[in-house]
């Protein structure tokens, strides 16, 4: 799990979102308000509105639309308590590349971290001591 994932807030653009995981070298962006999770952009939201977005208007949605527009929210998610075999199952069965980690309280689903599909084949391969 990574406690440290990069977030982005709901109202930044696709552009923003975009330039963040680039320079993260991520797939997917945590969208949150303070340290609550909202939702999820994926590059594949994006990707996919750009591609049915109107011909020529790439640059316009990128700096105009909102990342609350796409992201997926409610998000699936997982407690820290979940073991690594569970989140694996339940990422497959559903085709989801991240399962952010949250606490949840009575003010909503507190954001601890977010497992990638690359920390669980990290998990399975990796020797344990």
């Amino acid at each position: 799990m990574r406690r440290d994932a990069p977030t982005i807030q709901p109202f930044e653009s696709l552009g923003d979102a975009l330039r963040l995981m680039q320079l993260s070298r991520l797939r997917h962006l945590l969208v949150t308000s303070g340290d609550l999770l909202l939702g999820v952009v994926s590059h594949r939201d994006i990707r996919d509105l750009l591609i049915q977005g109107p011909r020529g208007a790439q640059a316009r949605l990128l700096r105009d639309v909102p990342v609350e527009a796409v992201m997926c929210a409610p998000p699936v998610t997982v407690g820290p308590e979940v073991p690594v075999t569970e989140a694996a199952q339940r990422a497959r069965h559903l085709a989801i590349g991240c399962l952010p980690v949250v606490r949840e309280e009575p003010s909503g689903a507190r954001l601890v971290g977010v497992v990638t599909a690359s920390d669980l084949l990290r998990a399975a391969f990796e020797p344990r001591s």
